[in-house]
């Protein structure tokens, strides 16, 4: 288990070791290019600290004649992460030209997989083998509508693409079963984004969006939230908290139907790259 615990800091010793061979005249180029084409480009790969919190219907069951719904209770804290966290990550994309600009974020997290002991309606004791795997994607517009001396606002309008594929095993008595209980929608999303420069280094920014509004997912929202430093011309170091919500019912019925009710929350450190 030692290995997974020092990955932290050999993600930081990679990163240190890339900003040391920054060049100061490659710095001033992209400066001067930038200066004379109006446009602006910067990734951003982050670790994302992350945890899990919510409820996945994944079916329905009979018991005493009745139909009940079978829930999956999903609960990984920040504090089970390197136990039942495979991989968590994001990485963010913007482009900007004046007051126009896009933006591309990729938010993944996949678990590891978890035995449960648990009782079912009218079956009795077994157990559940549980693996989640979870693909966030935004894109979305933005227009500057805002600039002062104090920092600018952004509105921002685009899609919200998300996949859920967790992968579960239901075992009792001589019965396996491995129901199908993911599914893949595409929302709607608006939003703001506020950003002020505090210093000439250091800079915050905050994002919130909402969407779904019934056309894929029922709602869904997020928030995000980054303090910056600029290191190099190029190269920013980052710091920030990031909580994204889905609640999402499928189309089916009866045995068929699904649903997830999951928020996504924790810190990120990440670093920007200019070019």
């Amino acid at each position: 288990m030692r290995g997974p615990r020092q990955l932290p800091i050999v993600v930081a010793l990679i990163l240190l070791v890339m900003c040391s061979g920054v060049a100061r005249g490659q710095a001033d180029d992209l400066m001067k290019q930038q200066a004379e084409t109006g446009w602006q480009f910067m990734v951003t790969p982050y670790l994302w600290m992350v945890s899990l919190k919510g409820e996945a219907q994944v079916g329905w069951r009979e018991y005493d004649g009745n139909v009940v719904p079978l829930k999956v209770p999903i609960d990984i804290g920040f504090s089970d992460i390197w136990d039942n966290l495979s991989f968590a990550g994001a990485l963010h994309f913007e482009v900007k030209k004046n007051d126009w600009g896009g933006i591309f974020d990729v938010m993944y997290v996949q678990t590891k997989q978890v035995q449960r002991d648990v009782v079912y309606p009218n079956e009795g004791p077994g157990t559940l083998d549980v693996k989640l795997g979870l693909t966030v994607v935004d894109i979305l517009g933005t227009y500057r509508v805002q600039q002062t001396d104090v920092g600018s606002i952004e509105l921002l309008l685009g899609a919200r693409f998300t996949d859920w594929n967790p992968e579960l095993t239901f075992a009792y008595g001589d019965t396996t079963e491995t129901p199908d209980a993911g599914g893949s929608w595409t929302d709607p999303l608006v939003g703001v984004r506020l950003h002020t420069d505090i210093t000439n280094k250091w800079y915050a920014s905050a994002r919130i969006e909402i969407g779904g509004f019934g056309m894929g997912s029922d709602f869904t929202s997020g928030f995000h939230l980054i303090t910056g430093y600029r290191l190099t011309k190029m190269i920013d170091l980052n710091l920030g908290y990031r909580t994204v919500s889905i609640d999402w019912s499928s189309e089916g019925a009866g045995v068929d139907a699904r649903t997830l009710d999951l928020t996504e929350s924790g810190f990120l450190l990440g670093v920007g790259f200019r070019f």
